[in-house]
């Protein structure tokens, strides 16, 4: 027998297997809710509805909404890993006997997280991840990348007043979009940031961020042992302040590596930089 084996789960964990659908991005079903608040007057399309033969149902037709390209992406993934008649994800089968092999589906991993800083100083978590799940043989794996899921677009609409004469009163008309508000769905806490470290891909390429909205800054937190599990308990146990400029790095460590970039022309320095370098090429090998 032949079977091939989901993504391994880092020790000690086990990946949240979805067989039923699950939809992993509900951030683009709030989207359209507001685009269905902006009910168009007077303008109705029909749709089929089961039940009896001939039973329709009216439904108001609203500003359009156009997916954009993430979206389209999300659809297609969802139409290769869903039966549609079962609505449940395709399971993967074994190479040889064709069987779908037990507690497989569709899941996520996680490959970064960041904590990111509003104006407002509120902080909020979002992550990059892919989805996993399996085409409808059952042999081969269809992934999908997907940026920031946890962060949506609340999009408003400008209105203006129009009296209908049919009804006898006034009603708001809408003229369009107007202003828009990002909404983050996960504030940050130690329990929230724990959940979507257990859903790593592995301990060797999840990155800890600390980034600022309001001028798009990110910086990497690292514990300089290089070990996971202390760069969590790092990014999570910290302050954002601290994290963001790096209070963490001793003075002298921060000094060196800033030698180095201004040495490679990552970064413009003064003289002290470039008197500092020399002395410190030396010993950078413990630092990479």
């Amino acid at each position: 027998m032949t079977v091939a084996t989901q993504s391994i789960a880092p020790r000690g964990l086990k990946r949240k297997i979805h067989q039923e659908f699950y939809n992993f991005l509900p951030k683009y079903e709030k989207q359209l809710a507001e685009y269905k608040k902006a009910i168009l007057p007077d303008l109705e399309q029909r749709y089929s509805k089961k039940g009896k033969k001939g039973d329709l149902e009216e439904e108001p037709q609203h500003w359009p909404y156009m997916p954009d390209t993430n979206e389209l992406k999300y659809q297609l993934w969802v139409d290769k890993v869903v039966n549609e008649k079962t609505k449940k994800f395709y399971p993967q089968k074994d190479e040889e006997t064709n069987r779908a092999i037990p507690d497989t589906g569709a899941y996520r991993t996680i490959r970064s997280i960041v904590r990111i800083k509003r104006p407002d100083d509120s902080e909020y978590l979002i992550t990059k991840q892919d989805l996993h799940g399996w085409d409808r043989r059952g042999d081969a794996p269809v992934n999908l990348f997907v940026t920031y899921p946890e962060v949506w677009t609340k999009q408003k609409f400008a209105y203006r007043i129009q009296y209908d004469e049919r009804r006898g009163e006034e009603e708001k008309i809408p003229e369009g979009p107007s202003e828009a508000e990002l909404i983050y769905e996960i504030p940050f806490s130690k329990e929230a940031l724990k959940d979507l470290y257990d859903q790593r891909q592995d301990d060797r390429t999840i990155q800890f961020v600390v980034k600022e909205e309001a001028t798009g800054k990110a910086v990497l937190v690292q514990d300089l042992s290089g070990s996971t599990a202390k760069s969590f308990e790092l990014f999570r146990d910290n302050s954002w302040e601290n994290l963001f400029k790096g209070n963490y790095i001793p003075a002298a460590i921060k000094q060196e590596l800033r030698s180095e970039a201004v040495a490679q022309g990552l970064i413009q320095g003064g003289a002290a930089d470039y008197s500092n370098t020399a002395s410190n090429q030396t010993n950078t090998k413990i630092y990479k």
